[in-house]
C-alpha cells in the first residue's frame, strides 16, 4: 500500500504542476476555461490511484539515487515477525550487537505513514459530511417567499435551466450559498426580503450561474481530491485557484445578462462585508468569500477582461488532455535502464500466445530473480489456468503448478501461500499416495507455517521427516532442513533433550561444505550456549563461519585487473535497479536480526561483481543479500568520462516487524 501511495504522490505532483503552465498560457481566455482546466485536474487525480493499481505497468528508465560518499551502500531486509506464541524463548542477538529496543524499536515506518494518512483522508472526508449536515440543517428551518419564488423561477428561465432551484429564506445572516447536486436550493438571508430589486436579481442571477455551471458537482470533485492528497501542498494551492475562477466564471455570466459592472461590484462587496459565511462552508458554494473578494472586484470592473462559457466542446478536449496525461502517467514505472524492453516485449508475445507453458513459467521465473514480482504473478496465474485446462484441476501437473504459486507466495513474504500449499498436499496425497516424496516439500512449509502457533506444527514435521527417510535415506541431505527446523522448534518449547539429537543428525545429513550444514551448526551453536557450553558453541560458530567464507570463494568472480575509490576525479556508479534480499525460513522463525557487511567491484556491464562477505549475520542471510545484490544494475562508475571498475561496500540490515 505504501509504495503505491509513493508512486501516486509523485505523480500527482507532476499532473499538478503540469496544470501550472497550462493555466499560465490560458490567463488572456475566460475564468470558465481555467476553472475547467482546475476541474480536469482533479478528476485525474481521483482516476490516478485507480489507474496506477489496474493499468497495466509500463516501464521507463529512472536512474535512482546516486550511492553516498565513500560507496558505502545501506539497504534493508524485512520479514514479518512470528506472533507471540510462535516461540517460547526470545533469540538472542548476533554475537557483538546489542540487544533490539523495546517499545517503540519495532514500530513500521511504513505502517505509521498509512495511518498518518488514513487519518488525514478521514479528518478531511468527516468535514465535509458536517459541511453538509450543516447544510441540510439550515435548510430545515428555511421557508419560501412567494416573491422571490416567482422572481427565481423567471431568472431560472433566463439563465436556461429547465428546472428552477428552490429558494428558501433562513432567520441567520449569513451570505447567499448554493448546494446540491441533484436537488440545489439557494439559501438567502431573511433580510433579503428588504433588499432592492436590482440586488436580489444580482444574488439571484449569481446563483444560477452557479447551478448553470454545475458548480457543486465540481467543487464535490475537488474537495475529495483535496481530502485524498491532503498532505500535498499543490492540492491545496488547486483548491485556492479552483475556488477563485469558480467564483469569477460566475461574475462572468453575471455581467453577461447585462448587469452594470459598478453596481455588481457594490453590491458584491456589501454582501461580503455585513455576512457571515454559512456552517460547512467546505460543502456549499457561497457568493462572496472574503480572501477572494479583492480580486473579483478588479476583475468585474477591469473592461479588458475576456467573458465567456465553455461548451460541450470545450469540455471533451479538457477531458481528452487530461486523459492524454494521466494514462500514460499512471501506467508508468520505474525501471533500470537495462531492464526496460526486456520483460514487457517477451511478456506480451507469450501472453498473446498463451500455448507455450514452459515458455511462460521460465519468463516468471526469470521476473522473480529480477525482483518483478507484479509481473511475474499474473503469468504465474496463467500457467496455472492452462495446467487446469490441460490436465484438470486434481492431476498432478496442477499440483506442480499450485507449488510454483505457494513457493513465489512465499519468496514475496506473503502469507497467502499457506491454501495453494495445502491443496497442492491434498491434490497429490489424492493423486500420488500417502508416502509419495513429492509430499514433503508442501508439509514442511506447512509445518514452517505452523510453527510455535500450532500444535500440528509437530506432527507436520515428523510426517515430512517419515516419508522424506523412507524415501531418501535416513543420512539424505533433503532432511537436513526439516531436521532442523524441528530441532529449532524443540529448542523453543525448551524441550533440549529433543532438540540436541535433532541438530546433531541435521549435521551429520547436510552436505559437508553446505549452507544448510552451516545453518544447523548456528542454530546448534545457540542452544550449547544456553546450555553454558560456551567452548563447544564458539567451534560451532567457528565451523559455520569457515562453511560460509568458503561458499562466498567459490562463487566470487575473478577480481579487477585495477579497480578504483571514488576520489581523485572518479565519479560515483549509480544505482539503477534494486532488488530487496528475503528472509530465511530459518532466521524468520528464529528471529534472528542483524546486518551483513559485503564488498563488491561494480563492473563495466552495470553489474556487483566478486561479492565478498566482511560481516555476516548468519542463518542464510549473507547469502540472501548476496543473492539480491548480483542483481543489482548500476550505472558504471567514470573516470575522465571513460567507464572503470569501482569498489564499494554494501551494509543489509535484515530486521523484523
Amino acid at each position: 500500500m505504501l509504495p503505491l501511495l509513493l508512486d501516486v504522490s509523485l505523480k500527482a505532483s507532476l499532473l499538478l504542476a503540469a496544470t501550472w503552465p497550462v493555466r499560465l498560457v490560458l490567463r488572456r481566455r475566460p475564468a470558465a476555461v481555467r476553472h475547467l482546466i482546475w476541474t480536469a485536474s482533479a478528476c485525474g487525480l481521483l482516476l490516478l490511484p485507480l489507474l496506477a493499481a489496474c493499468l497495466p505497468a509500463w516501464r521507463v528508465a529512472v536512474p535512482s539515487a546516486v550511492l553516498p560518499s565513500g560507496l558505502v551502500y545501506r539497504s534493508q531486509a524485512a520479514a514479518t515477525a512470528p506472533s507471540a506464541g510462535e516461540a517460547a524463548q526470545p533469540a538472542s542477538p548476533p554475537a557483538g550487537q546489542a540487544a533490539p529496543r523495546a517499545a517503540f524499536a519495532d514500530i513500521q515506518p511504513a505502517g505509521v505513514v498509512l495511518l498518518v494518512w488514513g487519518a488525514g483522508v478521514a479528518f478531511c472526508l468527516l468535514r465535509l459530511l458536517f459541511g453538509m449536515a450543516a447544510a441540510r440543517r439550515l435548510a430545515g428551518g428555511a421557508a419560501e417567499d412567494g416573491a422571490i419564488t416567482a422572481l427565481a423561477i423567471a431568472l431560472a428561465r433566463e439563465s436556461g435551466l429547465g428546472r428552477p432551484p428552490r429558494v428558501l429564506l433562513t432567520p441567520s445572516p449569513l451570505m447567499p450559498v448554493t448546494f446540491g447536486m441533484l436537488h440545489p436550493l439557494v439559501l438567502l438571508p431573511a433580510a433579503s426580503r428588504d433588499w432592492s430589486a436590482e440586488r436580489l436579481r444580482l444574488v439571484l442571477l449569481h446563483e444560477m450561474a452557479h447551478i448553470r455551471r454545475q458548480d457543486c458537482f465540481t467543487q464535490m470533485l475537488m474537495r475529495l481530491a483535496v481530502s485524498l492528497y491532503w498532505f500535498h501542498p499543490l492540492a491545496w494551492i488547486a483548491l485556492r485557484e479552483f475556488l477563485r475562477e469558480r467564483e469569477r466564471a460566475s461574475d462572468d455570466l453575471v455581467l453577461g445578462r447585462g448587469a452594470l459592472p459598478s453596481s455588481y461590484a457594490h453590491h458584491l462587496l456589501e454582501i461580503a462585508r455585513s455576512m457571515n459565511p454559512p456552517a460547512g462552508a467546505c460543502a456549499t458554494v457561497a457568493m462572496a468569500r472574503p480572501s477572494q473578494i479583492e480580486g473579483r472586484l478588479l476583475a468585474i470592473l477591469k473592461p479588458d477582461v475576456p467573458r465567456g462559457s465553455v461548451g460541450w466542446g470545450g469540455i471533451a478536449i479538457a477531458g481528452a488532455l487530461v486523459a492524454a496525461l494521466v494514462l500514460p502517467l499512471a501506467a508508468m514505472r520505474p525501471a533500470a535502464a537495462a531492464q526496460v524492453g526486456a520483460a514487457t516485449t517477451p511478456n506480451a508475445q507469450v501472453l498473446f500466445r498463451g500455448q507455450d507453458l514452459s515458455e511462460l513459467e521460465k519468463l516468471s521465473a526469470g521476473l522473480c530473480e529480477q525482483g518483478q514480482a507484479a509481473e511475474a504473478e499474473p503469468l504465474l496465474r496463467q500457467a496455472l489456468a492452462m495446467r487446469a485446462a490441460r490436465f484438470g484441476e486434481q492431476s498432478p501437473e496442477y499440483a506442480d503448478g499450485l507449488v510454483k504459486l505457494a513457493r513465489f507466495y512465499g519468496s514475496c513474504g506473503r502469507k497467502d501461500a499457506q491454501p495453494y500449499w495445502r491443496q497442492a498436499l491434498a491434490i497429490r496425497e489424492a493423486a500420488l499416495g500417502p508416502e509419495h516424496p513429492d509430499l514433503v516439500e508442501p508439509l514442511l512449509e506447512l509445518a514452517i507455517a505452523a510453527h510455535g502457533r500450532d500444535p500440528a506444527a509437530e506432527s507436520l514435521y515428523q510426517r515430512a521427516l517419515a516419508i522424506g527417510t523412507r524415501a531418501f535415506g535416513a543420512g539424505d541431505p533433503r532432511l537436513a532442513p526439516i531436521l532442523t527446523d524441528l530441532a529449532l522448534l524443540y529448542q523453543q518449547q525448551r524441550r533440549t533433550a529433543d532438540a540436541e539429537p535433532m541438530y546433531t543428525r541435521a549435521i551429520a545429513a547436510a552436505k559437508p561444505d553446505s549452507p544448510e550444514r552451516a545453518t544447523a551448526l548456528e542454530l546448534y551453536a545457540r542452544l550449547l550456549r544456553d546450555q553454558q557450553h560456551s567452548t563447544e558453541a564458539r567451534l560451532a560458530e567457528d565451523q559455520a563461519a569457515q562453511i560460509r567464507k568458503l561458499g562466498f570463494a567459490q562463487t566470487a568472480d575473478v577480481p579487477a585487473a585495477r579497480t578504483y575509490r571514488v576520489k581523485d576525479g572518479v565519479k560515483r556508479p549509480a544505482l539503477l535497479h534494486k532488488v530487496e534480499p528475503g528472509y530465511t525460513a530459518e532466521a524468520r522463525l528464529a528471529k534472528h536480526q542483524g546486518t551483513a557487511v559485503l564488498s563488491v567491484e561494480i563492473g563495466l556491464d552495470g553489474r556487483a561483481h566478486n561479492v565478498q562477505l566482511l560481516r555476516g549475520v548468519g542463518l542464510g542471510l549473507d547469502e540472501k543479500a548476496a543473492q539480491a545484490l548480483r542483481q543489482w544494475v548500476f550505472r558504471p562508475g567514470t573516470r575522465d568520462g571513460q567507464p572503470v571498475v569501482v569498489a564499494a561496500t554494501v551494509e543489509v540490515n535484515f530486521r523484523l516487524y
